[in-house]
């Protein structure tokens, strides 16, 4: 049991969004809520006691074990395409330019870092697995160097995914902030990689998927089709995550923090927990390393596949304990792919860029080409960005040229790539730079002085969010969610007034309910053909708007705060208003009023700013920066 202290009345007043459950099913509903207390779970963990309820009823599956392989069977020559075959749909890749997916060796890896001097196959294999298992998301090509469960597997969009075992679908599902959409197969008799032996369960997990070609219950053999790869959930850019989960993990896939653990531990985000190893041992407790497992009794019929040197030995992995462990039930976080600058592993993270000049200051050496950058010092993903290369001496390059790279490699395109005399002017060069990437990185000058290194230039949202902004995060959560798009211009508008329109689409998106045409012609000023028709029709039927008596939506209208507040809690399962307090302590939100208890409520949840007022402007119209915020937190409450 946890200590009472642990159930807070903040935390237990959560239990908020369960309120219709249990008003329907009282006796069934508080049996689930006193046997997950007596877990030790906390309320952090109930929006999945589904999981637990499922695992109490496992069942073997009844498919006998067939060995095992890996999931994906080819991947591109990544070192050979151009830089248009790099972001096509595998289907679109020519077929001469895909080859069997590489060996998983760290050896190999660790090669394919050393760009300038690996061979081909060891660039591939090193680009193929970004994050090794446990890995620490610095793409240092290293295990145990984090807390990632799992190994990530770069692949294009639409790439075949197949059943690495024989077994059952335990569940498909989806995650918008996490594993996206996946697929959890269970397999029974399956030997122990540490004991072969004696035989185990396994929960084999199948992550970001675009679609799912299996369905829950579905009995799969080994090498059947089960989905195609994609970018869904939090992933930056298109892989499969391939995890396999002990029966004795809290719930499949399983991730071994939670944003409370994240907090506690002093990090100042998931990627940086996971590069520090956060709860490390519990991931070693509950997880198996697929490539080992595989080597070890996998009995491959391609021996390319073969985890060699790179694979832990097994007595280094302790066995699982008696003792209770800290369940943390989370959404697990967006899983980094693109290969970003290797910086020196350590055991602790520096949670933040260390300060540093846009521009760093040149010391003039004569005889000697020197290299600086000019920047802002951010981008945004997909829209091209000017830096200024700056050349002291360029009379010096003769006939030498300056390499340009970055520290995405492959993933980012500078133009020009090659600097010769002829294209300077005035000192200066102007380079163009497009990543598809969100990951920060440096521009890195080769020439005839050396290696020259830009500031970091940081990743921003849209034009107008800078990276520093308190509704970044939130703005960034509901763009990578699809929630949310910009303007032609790269903008978001952050300070907008948000129209009727805009708020019953984000609202609804952002709750997984989709648009539907029903047919709105009571609506005068909702014409069909519209954008925004299938969202206010949606929105209708499942009773979140309304429209005005006098048969219009007024979709160009703004929303006030306290309209907004009320939609998004109630649309996202809170309780109704009178369910809520009476008085919310604000001078300019009477006791009583009709939106009183979504303010309360908006106040001890902080789905607002915090202000150092005593007002919270319930009529003021809420702008596109407020409800991307609102949104989020909501998303964390629940979560």
């Amino acid at each position: 049991m946890l200590p009472k202290s642990h159930f807070t009345s903040q935390k237990i007043r959560t239990f908020g969004s369960w309120g219709s459950f249990v008003s329907r099913n009282k006796n069934r509903g508080l049996l689930v809520l006193v046997a997950l207390v007596a877990f030790g779970l906390g309320q952090e963990y109930l929006s999945h006691y589904s999981d637990y309820f499922r695992m109490s009823l496992i069942t073997p599956t009844g498919v006998p074990y067939a060995g095992m392989e890996f999931p994906i069977k080819k991947v591109p020559n990544w070192v050979n395409l151009t830089d248009g075959q790099r972001y096509m749909n595998y289907s679109e890749i020519p077929q001469n330019k895909l080859i069997n997916l590489p060996a998983y060796d760290i050896a190999t890896f660790k090669a394919g870092m050393n760009w300038q001097k690996a061979t081909e196959a060891q660039r591939n294999a090193y680009i193929t697995y970004p994050v090794p298992h446990l890995g620490n998301y610095t793409l240092d090509g290293s295990e145990y160097s984090g807390s990632h469960p799992g190994i990530d597997i770069k692949v294009p969009q639409g790439t075949p995914v197949y059943a690495s075992s024989a077994g059952k679908v335990y569940k498909t599902d989806y995650q918008p902030s996490g594993y996206g959409h996946h697929i959890v197969i269970q397999s029974d008799n399956v030997p122990d990689p540490d004991n072969p032996n004696k035989s185990i369960t396994i929960f084999t997990t199948y992550a970001h998927l675009s679609q799912i070609k299996a369905s829950t219950g579905q009995r799969v053999n080994k090498g059947d089709l089960i989905g195609l790869s994609g970018q869904s959930g939090m992933a930056t850019a298109p892989h499969l995550h391939w995890q396999i989960d002990r029966r004795s993990a809290p719930f499949y896939g399983y991730w071994p923090f939670s944003w409370a653990d994240v907090q506690k531990a002093g990090y100042s985000s998931y990627f940086e927990a996971v590069k520090g190893g956060l709860n490390q041992g519990e991931a070693r407790k509950f997880t198996i390393h697929p490539a080992k497992m595989i080597a070890t009794v996998g009995e491959l019929r391609d021996t390319n596949l073969v985890a060699s040197a790179g694979v832990v030995d097994s007595d280094e992995i302790p066995e699982i304990t008696q003792e209770s462990p800290t369940i943390t039930i989370e959404a697990p976080i967006a899983e980094v792919v693109a290969p970003a600058e290797t910086p020196k592993t350590t055991k602790t993270p520096t949670i933040q860029d260390s300060p540093e000049s846009i521009e760093r200051p040149v010391k003039s050496v004569k005889n000697k080409v020197v290299i600086s950058f000019e920047t802002d010092g951010s981008f945004i993903p997909q829209v091209p960005e000017t830096i200024i290369l700056k050349i002291e001496n360029a009379n010096l390059l003769s006939t030498n040229v300056i390499q340009m790279s970055s520290t995405l490699k492959e993933l980012a395109q500078i133009t020009p790539s090659r600097i010769t005399k002829d294209l300077i002017k005035d000192g200066q060069v102007p380079l163009t730079v497009t990543t598809n990437s969100n990951q920060n990185f440096r521009i890195i000058a080769t020439g005839p002085s050396g290696e020259e290194k830009s500031p970091m230039i940081k990743s921003q949202v849209f034009a107008d969010v800078p990276v520093d902004h308190p509704y970044s995060e939130s703005i960034a959560f509901l763009k990578d969610k699809g929630t949310i798009k910009g303007y032609a211009d790269g903008s978001f508008g952050l300070f907008k007034n948000l129209t009727r329109a805009e708020a019953v689409k984000i609202i609804l998106d952002a709750n997984n309910i989709a648009a539907h045409h029903i047919p709105t012609r009571l609506l005068s000023d909702v014409p069909e053909k519209t954008w925004f028709a299938g969202w206010i029709s949606a929105a209708i039927s499942e009773n979140i708007a309304k429209g005005y008596p006098d048969g219009t939506f007024r979709p160009g209208d703004t929303m006030t705060r306290a309209e907004f507040l009320k939609v998004a809690i109630l649309t996202a399962g809170f309780p109704e208003a009178s369910d809520l307090v009476a008085s919310a302590g604000f001078k300019d939100v009477p006791d009583g009023a009709w939106f009183t208890g979504y303010m309360a409520f908006t106040q001890e949840h902080a789905l607002l700013p915090p202000t150092n007022t005593h007002f919270i402007e319930p009529g003021k119209p809420i702008t596109r920066g407020e409800a991307a915020y609102v949104l989020h937190q909501l998303w964390k409450v629940k979560h």
